[in-house]
């Protein structure tokens, strides 16, 4: 091997860089880069730079994207301006394959930091060739750039830099001029991009370290200097407009991570191995070979001994830059660890970590700052690879230092392992787009009217049956508007919270009256249906079940498919036509890949005169309570300026915690007021409102209890989406045992509690407990009171039991899973908690109206719940594992307080519950019944004889009994049966008959008639013994189907004589409300179709449907019947508001709006757009500037007064100042590059000698010191002060002691083994083992630093070698560690 080459020597050369060995490594690193996922483009960065390149780059440099996200602030897209947007268009230009050109920025990026470290250690004198060259492939293979290049390459592009931008600031403080190699070094920062200003960020501080460990010197001051102003003017293209971006923008990021998350793996031990972005942990399918590196104990072995050896060759006396690297290595420990919190951290720990939450919300992804300490470590491991060689002299420790050596070679290589495996790219990365997606785009824009294109299902991200893209495939296509729900929300919160409301409508199974209204009122004009979504990854809903709820919701129409069909039909027939073959559960159809639908009646904007004033959220308008009260837009109460007519209160501002991370069932159930958020991070919803508390529905309780909580909840925001909100802990007080409250899914069961929290002392003789139907078999129960508690045998699922308590003055009672911990699967569930004499009414109370307005209309809705049944066709398709119930159960219960006193008239509309016997709808009289539980009722025995074949009764198993009761006795002498083709139930073929103690066997002939004896009888029970062969499929397996009856004749009767002619249910057979005292029977006029199919009916007030308001808390209580519940009740005062205006908007060439004429006006209105509010918005009105005022809480609104018609004019008025500052700032990288460019003068007699000297390496002193203890206290608090302090006085002390570099990496080692053993992982202090190691060999490094302070100071031009006698020690210590293993 080569010897190391002076400090200030120009880089020799030896085999292993020469000239055609750099060539071949440079193809080494391109073939890594194009063997990965080969032939595929995946989901790096942007898929935009794959499908648009030239569209993408254009839009990057207009701040106001008119088309996405219904209009929005582009999120820093004109950063990929230089250098990655050019690369990707220039590929694009030559015709290259697009994966090609995403390869090819691959191996750009990785032979620019391989060759940036080579070269970076001969410029320093680091190492010898072939230690250099490990180093750079220990760079190039580091975890971080191995989980990051595939998905977000952009991010890591900065630190494939980041050794180019110290080179000019090395050469600058030894020889050349100063000016010049601040300026070349700043062209390299400019060059990283303006993408991610904190990974750019990540490369300077290396750069200031070197200046500032330089003794002092001509050249230090004025190359710090000028570095800092040209590195200013280089970045000010991308800088200046971040800065002015952020006046304009939502604060996107508090809504996609928060600081928990990002520094949980920022401890000592994953930052110092490299494996501290907590994407490697969260990420899925993105970051594949993150995940493996992270999950692999001998990756992270191999991860551990690198930096092992790159902290030994740190350490080393023999080192010449120790100081340097040294200082670089804890600079980027505490940059990299500011936030982590965990055990054994710095001082303030808690409140750095708030810090990243709040004003240093943009810095919380710390990690990024990963090349601070790991181009200090590569750079030690050729150094100490290079000593290890040096310090051979006989056989024994050659052999020992070439083990240690091929030991480190080996753990460098086997990080390469994800490379070989094809691992670092996104998994399922699409060959092609497919072309359907592009004709979908053409026929947007050419039916482009103004009007919005949203895309449903939400997804968090683009995953497709064909291929992960990541963003939506349609950002790179549409040039006309267009919307999505995903997990990145660029948009206003309440937009947000709009599309959430829609979502949840469009996947609940519910055809919706309100929906198009309400999607046309909020410019929503055409709905894009991606039935080619992953349903796996996504989460996304069966095409079938989104189409039911479409294609029968009033105002919808399809409109076009594209694609091939996708799904399959609800049933076959095999192939030989004699086997009905069902898909699933029959929710299944043939769909396009895309469809399309038309909505009527949406406009590009609207002009409202008046509006109303809305006590509610973005998506009250969807509610059905709001039916009845007319279109909006209205005005949040929050946004009102006092000249409205009048407030609508509704109950959809409910206080819920979302979890951010999910974008469909992520709400919580209703919270009390005062119950703190259970997510850690600053934003725990889609915060439209400055001031949510004051306009918030919150729970409360009424009776003998005052709160009912629980350990976790399936309906609480920290539990496992997809979270179910009927599941949360007053279920089990809700009178149905039906309803359930149920423990988070993730959690074991046992141990999980319910409580209630009585009113005042009560007594408790006993309780019974029914435990819910899916519970986990938890074997005990522990009961518990003020009194103490008992440990009792827990009940079977879906059973109950009564226990004595006998507590007296009890306060709460608590039921807690108990017994021996078996790590059940599934969740502790309880169905119904009743004691005696308790009664408990839980409330949503609604927020304090504005007194501003008068109150026109209270609007309360019962939060629905999922269907379990849709229409296919013609079957009315059921499955069970789609039963979801909303919070409310079947009781719709409220509290509000008018502001003043007033009549109102009760309005309502109602459904059949679900989970109910509805015999008594049957016209016949009779009743058709089974002990199986009820999920639905239209796949309960009364759907075989409701007289609709479209429902069909299921069987609950092989020995379900369907028993039906006559109004009297008559002789029975006929069955008939009938089976929908669709129905995923096969058609029996013997029944066993009982009447009485009288039975007997009967066949069913093919088409379903089987004789009876002719038994006279009024009641007669059926078993099915055997069914006609019918099978469900599913993935690919086939399963008989249960036996079932989808209509059913008695002695060739009908149960029910006509299902679809409306029937009267007179007064007293509806449900009964209360509001304000005063009690309302209702009727109703509804088939039994409509009804068993879940619709939603009128319901009739008996008597005055007026009632009276007063000035006090008023309670609305509507409680179900044995048939019927409220789903609505809405109270007004005033008829609807004047409808508004549509308005043709005129558009500029971006799609951005310019004009609309408006009509005359006799009052002021407001002319709203289907378009995100935003600050940088002008309209003026006959050279006037119209006031802007936000509506729905996201919508851009200016009021506009009466007058004359006339046509208003809008601008954006930040684009300008944009476009100037982008300008300047490339002026400013111009004038950067004509100084770094231009070439130096010489005069005649000019001499070596003026050229200021280079500069040494400065002596470490106090300011070390002291600085270094600060490190301390930050990495670890007082237990790294003191062992900072430690360190300094023992390394000054031992300063002729060799072995602290070693002993550091050995401490590394040891430490990195709470990361590997299992049995170390497993144990509570695996992490404070950890930290406490990690911190020591930090301690140990310190420790080496400090026995050079009392050493004589080094010249600068360091020869290479070590002097003999440290080499001696070197050896010595070296013989002597090795002897010892």
């Amino acid at each position: 091997m080569t010897a190391p080459t002076s400090a200030g020597e120009p880089a020799r050369r030896g085999v292993a860089t020469s000239g055609l060995r750099m060539a071949g490594y440079a193809a080494i690193l391109t073939a890594m880069a194009f063997s990965q996922s080969a032939g595929k483009m995946v989901a790096d960065t942007k898929f935009d730079l794959l499908t648009g390149p030239g569209k993408f780059l254009a839009s990057g440099l207009r701040l106001w994207d008119p088309t996405a996200a219904f209009g929005q602030i582009q999120n820093q897209a004109y950063g990929y301006a230089w250098p990655m947007g050019p690369f990707f268009l220039l590929g694009d230009v030559l015709h290259l394959p697009p994966w090609a050109i995403q390869r090819s920025w691959w191996a750009l990026l990785l032979c620019l930091a391989f060759f940036g470290v080579v070269r970076l250690a001969q410029r320093l004198g680091l190492g010898t060739p072939f230690t250099q060259v490990v180093a750079g492939f220990a760079f190039v293979l580091t975890p971080r750039i191995t989980t990051l290049l595939g998905g977000t390459s952009i991010e890591i592009w900065p630190m494939a830099l980041a050794p180019w931008v110290l080179l000019p600031l090395v050469r600058g403080s030894r020889e050349g001029s100063v000016r010049r190699a601040a300026a070349w070094s700043a062209l390299v920062v400019a060059c990283c991009g303006g993408v991610n200003a904190v990974a750019v960020a990540a490369v300077l501080p290396l750069g200031v370290v070197w200046i500032l460990t330089r003794a002092h010197g001509r050249r230090k001051w004025p190359l710090l200097g000028w570095w800092t102003l040209f590195t200013v003017m280089a970045t000010l293209w991308w800088s200046a407009p971040l800065l002015f971006v952020g006046r304009y923008s939502v604060p996107f990021l508090d809504y996609i991570e928060n600081a928990t998350i990002t520094t949980v793996p920022t401890d000592l031990a994953r930052s110092l191995l490299g494996q501290s972005d907590w994407v490697a942990y969260f990420a899925g399918i993105d970051y594949p070979a993150g995940q493996q590196l992270v999950t692999t104990p001998f990756l992270l072995l191999d991860a551990a001994v690198v930096a092992g050896f790159g902290l030994v060759g740190i350490a080393l006396r023999s080192n010449p830059h120790q100081r340097f690297l040294t200082w670089g290595l804890l600079v980027g420990l505490v940059l990299v660890g500011f936030g982590y919190a965990d055990d054994l951290a710095g001082l303030f720990a808690a409140d750095r970590k708030a810090w990243l939450d709040g004003p240093l919300a943009a810095l919380r992804n710390l990690h990024k700052f990963d090349v601070v300490l790991r181009v200090p470590l590569v750079l030690g491991l050729a150094h100490a690879l290079a000593v290890l060689a040096a310090s051979a002299r006989d056989r024994a420790s050659t052999w020992s230092a070439r083990v240690l050596q091929v030991a480190a070679v080996l753990a460098v290589v086997a990080l390469a392992l994800p490379w070989a495996q094809d691992r670092l790219a996104p998994r399922a990365g699409p060959v092609t787009v497919p072309d359907y997606w592009y004709e979908v785009a053409d026929y947007l824009h050419d039916t482009d009217d103004g009007t919005v294109a949203l895309e449903v299902p939400a997804a968090t991200f683009g995953v497709y049956t064909w291929g992960n893209v990541h963003d939506d495939v349609l950002q790179g296509l549409a040039d006309s508007p267009w919307a999505v729900r995903n997990v990145i929300p660029l948009a206003q919160p309440g937009n947000v919270a709009f599309l959430d409301a829609v979502g949840q409508v469009i996947e609940s199974g519910h055809p919706s009256e309100t929906l198009a209204p309400f999607l046309a009122e909020n410019g929503v004009g055409r709905l894009v249906v991606r039935n080619d979504l992953n349903r796996l990854q996504t989460g996304a809903p069966d095409p079938a079940y989104v189409r039911s709820v479409l294609i029968h919701s009033p105002g919808i129409t399809l409109a076009e498919s594209f694609g091939p069909t996708v799904g399959a039909p609800s049933y076959t027939y095999s192939p030989a036509g004699r086997v009905r073959v069902v898909e699933g559960t029959g929710i299944s159809a043939e769909t396009g890949s895309v469809d399309v639908y038309d909505v009527d009646g949406a406009a590009p904007g609207t002009l409202t005169p008046g509006p109303q004033v809305l006590l509610g959220d973005p998506g009250s308008g969807l509610d059905q309570g709001m039916a009845r009260l007319g279109p909006g837009p209205r005005v949040l109460a929050e946004d009102a300026g006092g000249d409205e007519q009048g407030e609508v209160l509704t109950d959809g501002n409910k206080r819920r915690e979302v979890n951010l991370s999910a974008v469909r069932n992520n709400l919580s159930s209703t919270m009390p007021a005062s119950q703190p958020y259970r997510l850690p991070g600053p934003e725990h919803t889609h915060r439209f409102l400055e001031h949510p508390e004051r306009w918030q529905t919150t729970e409360s309780w009424a009776r003998n209890v005052v709160a009912a909580t629980s350990s976790t909840s399936q309906a609480f925001a920290d539990a496992q989406p997809p979270l179910e909100v009927g599941t949360h802990p007053g279920a089990a007080l809700d009178g149905d045992p039906a309803t359930q409250w149920k423990s988070a899914r993730h959690l074991d069961p046992t141990g999980q509690w319910w409580q209630e929290t009585f009113a005042g002392p009560t007594f408790v003789d006993r309780v019974k407990v029914t435990m819910g139907r899916n519970s986990a078999p938890v074997p005990a129960l522990e009961i518990s009171t003020d009194d103490g508690s008992r440990t009792v045998p827990a009940p079977e699922p879906g059973d109950a039991r009564t226990y004595a308590v006998s507590a007296t003055g009890a306060t709460f009672l608590r039921i807690t899973a108990a017994g021996r911990d078996l790590r059940l699967p599934g969740t502790f569930a309880l169905g119904e908690v009743e004691v005696p004499g308790v009664a408990a009414q839980r409330y949503l109370t609604l927020p304090l109206p504005d007194d501003r307005f008068p109150l026109n209309a209270v609007s309360t809705t019962r939060d629905p719940d999922r269907a379990a049944c849709v229409m296919i066709g013609v079957t009315y398709a059921c499955d069970e594992s789609l039963v979801s119930p909303g919070e409310d159960g079947d009781t719709l219960a409220r509290r509000f307080a008018p502001a003043y006193q007033s009549v109102y008239k009760l309005s309502a509309t109602g459904s059949l519950r679900r989970t109910v016997d509805a015999s008594l709808l049957l016209s016949s009289g009779i009743s058709v019944t089974s002990d199986a539980a009820i999920w639905d009722v239209a796949s309960s025995p009364v759907a075989m004889g409701d007289g609709d074949l479209a429902t069909t009764w299921i069987a609950d198993g092989p020995d379900d009994v369907v028993r039906l009761e006559l109004p009297e006795a008559q002789k029975l002498t006929s069955l008939r049966m009938q089976i929908n083709l669709g129905a995923a139930a096969a058609l029996p073929s013997r029944l066993l008959v009982r009447a009485g103690d009288r039975h007997t066997i009967v066949q069913v002939s093919d088409d379903g008639f089987a004789r009876l004896p002719g038994w006279r009888t009024d009641r007669l029970d059926f078993v099915v013994r055997d069914t006609k062969t019918a099978v469900r499929a599913r993935g690919g397996n086939f399963v008989r189907l249960p036996a079932g009856i989808s209509e059913l004749e008695l002695n060739g009767e009908p149960l029910n004589d006509d299902s679809v002619t409306p029937r009267l249910f007179p007064c007293g057979t509806g449900p009964q409300i209360t509001v304000a005292g005063q009690l309302r029977d209702t009727s109703l006029k509804a088939s039994t179709r409509e009804l068993i199919r879940g619709e939603n009916v009128p319901l009739r007030i008996c008597g005055q449907p007026e009632v009276v308001l007063s000035q006090t808390a008023t309670s609305l209580l509507g409680l179900p019947n044995p048939l019927f519940r409220f789903d609505s009740a809405t109270l007004t005062h005033r008829g609807p508001p004047t409808g508004s205006t549509a308005l043709d908007v005129r558009h500029d060439g971006s799609g951005a709006p310019r004009a609309a004429d408006v009509p005359a006006r006799a009052r002021d209105a407001v002319l709203t757009l289907p378009q995100n509010i935003n600050a940088g918005w002008r309209a003026t009105l006959d050279g006037e500037r119209l006031d802007p005022v936000r509506m729905d809480g996201w919508k851009q609104g200016w009021r506009v007064p009466q007058g004359e018609a006339g046509t208003v004019r809008m601008s954006y008025a930040p684009a300008v100042p944009f476009a100037v500052l982008l300008a300047v700032g490339l002026v400013l990288v111009l004038v950067v590059l004509a100084v770094a460019a231009w070439p130096r003068r010489r005069r005649a007699h000019a001499t070596e000698a003026i050229q200021p000297p280079p500069l040494a390496t400065g002596r470490p002193g106090i300011v070390d010191g002291v600085l270094v203890l600060a490190v301390g206290a930050l990495l670890a608090g007082w237990w790294g002060v003191a062992g900072i302090a430690v360190a300094i006085v023992v390394g000054t002390v031992f300063r002729r002691f060799p072995g602290w570099a070693w002993l550091a990496g050995a401490a590394l080692l040891a430490g990195s083994l709470a990361l590997v053993a299992d049995r170390l992982t497993q144990q509570s202090w695996a992490v404070t083992w950890s930290q406490a190691w990690l911190l020591a060999a930090v301690c140990l490094t310190v420790a080496s630093l400090a026995s050079t302070w009392v050493r004589r100071q080094r010249t600068v031009a360091w020869s290479g070698r070590a002097s003999a006698s440290m080499r001696t020690k070197n050896r010595t210590f070296l013989k002597r560690m090795i002897g010892r293993s």
